[in-house]
């Protein structure tokens, strides 16, 4: 998960409205949900108000400065890496921070794209709950694969 949403913010492929507008998909590069400046990704996953609403529920508030300013690429090298300490949650942030930025971008194309699109749940808590199904299911694919290499090597 993680990879896919750097690798798709590095190379510019996410439909942002600049990306839409060049492609005379849409007639203004203001966001149609905000009415601001829609220059990137980083307004998707960093400067629009529910993604700030979001961040800021999740991460220190002695953080918030150095989390919310680092330039886009580096932001996401250190918050998928779970190198930056921003978040005081359970979860570890290297699961957890990938899944609020696919879920802010999922949610804001489900807004873009889908007129009868209602959130019916609340959006933390999705992404937690997708982040500790994500954990746990790391743990049992770490623990078949030991009990394999287990078998493999005792019939050796």
């Amino acid at each position: 998960m993680g990879t896919s949403v750097l690798l798709a913010c590095e190379w510019q492929k996410l439909l942002t409205n600049l990306e839409r507008t060049c492609r005379h998909l849409v007639s203004s590069t203001l966001c149609p949900i905000c009415n601001t400046s829609d220059k990137s990704v980083e307004h998707v996953l960093c400067s629009y108000h529910m993604a700030r609403s979001i961040w800021s529920q999740l991460i220190h508030a002695s953080k918030w400065l150095e989390f919310i300013s680092m330039p886009l690429d580096f932001w996401l090298m250190v918050n998928l890496r779970g190198r930056g300490n921003f978040a005081p949650t359970d979860y570890n942030w290297s699961v957890l921070f990938p899944m609020v930025t696919w879920k802010l971008w999922k949610r804001r194309c489900n807004v873009l794209f889908d007129v009868h699109f209602v959130e019916k749940r609340d959006f933390l808590l999705l992404a937690c709950c997708l982040a500790k199904e994500s954990e746990a299911s790391n743990v049992v694919c770490k623990a078949r694969r030991r009990s394999e290499l287990r078998i493999v090597t005792s019939d050796i």
